[in-house]
């Protein structure tokens, strides 16, 4: 895929009908455009397609911004906010609203980019690298107000993910929010405040269970199969550092806490 140019919200891009490499036959070159930030979608259905439900998504290297995405309703896999499906391109301030239906695997922010694009907007090499940058998935947010996460679901504020067989950015996923009001969580589920999957940190997240949690059958074991975690990742990275957890209600039991540098209660 190649990004012929980013014009306000959108990118325009080319791509051939194949994913192969090496040498290849090609039979059609095709055009399309994405809404990259300043999306706002409602979705009360099923999945878009095969990757999943979003607002916001880019495929040709921009960094996914300011998208909205609220789920009403349906069965849904994956979905994201902010949702950077290229090999560059970061995912930033994304907000992701769970109020009903039922989702696997949600994301307030989520990227495989590994580097930044230079300027893309510029009229002559709008895919230029810009070198030493790295992609960050930071300051996303997941409001999680009534929807069901089904089992073996997680929940994650950013994610930095693979592409393919290349390695993930060795950027951050910190400073993203998971608020907890009300769902309901099925067996071996998870929470993040921000994921990794490269060499870099998930620090500076917050997780909150606030004070609503109480009245929405929280209480006792309505998290007793949820493992709640600050930061998490698939290196050594810190995933511990300036993760905090705040609870605003009594009587919640969570199966367990982890990678939190400090807890806060407050009833």
């Amino acid at each position: 895929p190649t990004l012929i140019g980013t014009y306000g919200d959108y990118e325009l891009g080319k791509r051939a009908n194949t994913n192969s490499t090496g040498t290849v036959k090609v039979s059609q070159i095709l055009l399309d455009g994405h809404r990259y930030q300043n999306a706002v979608e409602n979705i009360a259905g099923q999945n878009h397609g095969a990757d999943g439900s979003y607002a916001g998504y880019s495929s040709y290297g921009n960094t996914t911004n300011h998208n909205e995405l609220t789920i009403t309703g349906g069965g849904h896999t994956d979905a994201r906010a902010g949702y950077t499906n290229a090999p560059n391109g970061g995912t930033e301030h994304n907000t992701l609203n769970l109020t009903g239906g039922s989702v696997t695997n949600a994301y307030g922010g989520y990227t495989r980019g590994r580097q930044l694009l230079k300027d893309p907007k510029s009229k002559t090499n709008p895919s230029e690298i810009l070198p030493g940058s790295k992609a960050d998935a930071v300051h996303n947010t997941v409001h999680l107000k009534g929807s069901n996460i089904a089992a073996n679901g997680k929940v994650y504020g950013g994610y930095l993910a693979k592409n393919g067989t290349a390695p993930a950015s060795d950027g951050n996923a910190s400073h993203n929010t998971v608020n907890i009001e009300k769902g309901d969580f099925g067996a071996s589920t998870e929470i993040y405040g921000g994921y990794t999957e490269g060499a870099g940190n998930a620090t500076d997240n917050t997780v909150n269970l606030n004070s609503s949690a109480a009245d929405a059958g929280f209480e006792g074991t309505g998290l007793g199969n949820t493992v709640i975690y600050g930061g998490g990742g698939t290196a050594a990275g810190d995933y511990y550092s300036g993760n905090t957890l705040n609870i605003g209600a009594k009587n919640i039991l969570a199966k367990n806490i982890r990678n939190f540098a400090k807890i806060n209660i407050k009833l």
